[in-house]
């Protein structure tokens, strides 16, 4: 029911998508299960969640790595070195 409400309402809200199957179904489904089964299905549509994010975290080591880098080639060098690598 929650992929078809998505399906034919887009990506809206929890509680949105909450109505509209309580409308079209009669049942109500608690939005925090409405909002896992929406992250589940983005998911394996290749979508992303609004939260989005980098999958890891970013340690102290990492901090460290990237400070011995701007020592090195100095901030505006690795800032264009980050911009033509995300591309």
């Amino acid at each position: 029911m929650v992929e078809q409400a998505l399906s034919e309402k887009g990506d809206i809200s929890p509680k949105e998508l909450q109505s509209h199957i309580h409308e079209k179904h009669g049942v109500e489904i608690p939005t925090t299960m409405i909002s896992s089964y929406k992250s589940n299905i983005l998911r394996k549509q290749g979508g992303s969640t609004k939260a989005g994010g980098a999958d890891a975290s970013v340690g102290v080591r990492d901090i460290t790595q990237l400070r011995d880098l701007i020592d090195r080639v100095g901030a505006n060098q690795l800032q264009s070195l980050i911009k033509v690598l995300s591309k």
